[in-house]
């Protein structure tokens, strides 16, 4: 994939912005040393099994792609990747225990000097806490959960405060965070005409939050929330509280996987005219597509997922090649956060070069942080954008998608509107 994205590091050498690894004139630095090179390791631990390895092998490609494109920047360092795998076949994708230790591992190494994953956000909350006490800058591609950076609604007690044991922000979300996702899946039941909603959630700390962001926006779009439910197909009275709901259109919120599939399966089946919606978790192909253990074509057709990913115009020339040769156009989405993965190792990369001018040692985990939370970055993939000081990007990226013979096609961009307060201002 290197080859392919060379053009990366040409378009990053002529740029002359404030950002991570920018060298003095725009040059090119030259190794002239003889030493044997400083080894620096950066990890990814990200699903090889599950819903989401398809586009958890597209992410390390992207992740590959970007150190080999800006291996320039670092002449004295060798960068040694690591792509961990968080998931177990037990848990069907990301397992608590693997990622755990995969955290542990990556923290307690002292070559250590950055951390690429998790994909889901619940995975995310598991190793936070866990590098944040070691220093560690931890990158999300992926991650939207509203409580790993603000507390407020949509988040539980403690956050997103629990995350940082050690009182610093080491986490940089690449990556709009649920709220924008949430003011989005509002405002597109207002413009369906939805007059009531039920929302369904899968239980996980993802789908709870979101859950709770879309009942306030939805009702603040002047949208009635006649039903809110965590559904579980193994929970006691599952049944029940299915064919309990009348409303003519139901948000998902929740991680992609067989439960996702069941519950949106009983609830689409019980009224065949309801308008179904679902969050950027179900933007895999493991879910689009029946012949790999996803929704029946005939509910598929009826699905609106909200996925944090625009049009391809909306991306630099390099991201827009990442899109169309490793992940497919946002016409036929299969990994929607390759161009955030590629710009997770691209903004380390550049940090790590960055780290000579302010006089600091590479593997100065600290140093690192500085460099890349609270300051503004180019990226070949995602353009300008700059991580505020709590983690979160100023990127606002959005797309609606729908699902078409088993792939995933985006129909709109997606930009948040002021919104009327409520059905008669419509």
């Amino acid at each position: 994939m290197g080859r392919t994205l060379m053009l990366a590091a040409a378009l990053a050498a002529a740029l002359m912005l404030n950002s991570c690894g920018e060298l003095p004139g725009g040059k090119r630095s030259v190794r002239t040393s003889s030493k044997p090179r400083l080894t620096v390791t950066i990890w990814s631990s990200l699903p090889h099994r599950g819903p989401q390895r398809g586009a958890a092998r597209a992410y390390e490609r992207a992740i590959r792609g970007a150190l080999y494109d800006y291996r320039y920047l670092n002449p004295d360092l060798r960068i040694r990747y690591v792509a961990l795998d968080d998931s177990s076949a037990q848990a069907h994708g990301w397992d608590a225990t693997v990622v755990v230790a995969n955290a542990r591992r990556a923290a307690r190494n002292p070559t250590t000097v950055g951390y690429i994953g998790e994909l889901d956000s619940g995975a995310t909350a598991v190793a936070l806490p866990l590098l944040n006490q070691f220093g560690v800058l931890m990158i999300t591609p992926a991650s939207t959960m509203r409580g790993l950076t603000l507390g407020g609604t949509g988040t539980g007690p403690g956050e997103p405060f629990q995350y940082y044991p050690s009182g610093k922000r080491t986490l940089v979300r690449l990556v709009p965070q649920d709220s924008v996702q949430a003011a989005l899946l509002g405002q597109q039941l207002a413009d369906d005409q939805c007059r009531a909603v039920a929302i369904l959630n899968d239980g996980t700390s993802y789908g709870l939050g979101l859950a709770q962001l879309v009942a306030a926006q939805a009702r603040a779009q002047g949208t009635d929330v006649a039903f809110a439910q965590t559904l579980k197909p193994e929970s006691a009275g599952y049944r029940r509280l299915v064919r309990a709901r009348r409303e003519p259109c139901v948000v998902y919120a929740g991680e992609a996987g067989r439960s996702a599939t069941r519950v949106i399966t009983d609830v689409a089946r019980i009224d065949a005219s309801a308008k179904l919606y679902g969050s950027d978790a179900l933007a895999v192909p493991s879910f689009a597509n029946h012949a790999l253990g996803g929704i029946d074509p005939s509910i598929a057709k009826r699905m609106r997922l909200t996925v944090p990913l625009g049009s391809l115009d909306q991306y630099p020339a390099v991201g827009r090649t990442m899109m169309r040769r490793i992940a497919g156009s946002p016409s036929d989405l299969v990994a929607p956060a390759t161009p955030s993965a590629y710009a997770a190792a691209e903004l380390l990369a550049r940090c790590l070069a960055a780290t000579k001018r302010i006089g600091a040692r590479p593997r100065n985990r600290a140093a690192i942080v500085r460099l890349a939370v609270g300051r503004t970055h180019h990226s070949a993939s995602l353009g300008t954008y700059s991580v505020v000081p709590r983690g979160d990007t100023t990127g606002r990226r959005y797309g609606l998608y729908v699902i078409r013979d088993g792939r995933i096609a985006l129909v709109r961009p997606l930009v948040i509107r002021a919104h009327p307060r409520s059905k008669a201002s419509r």
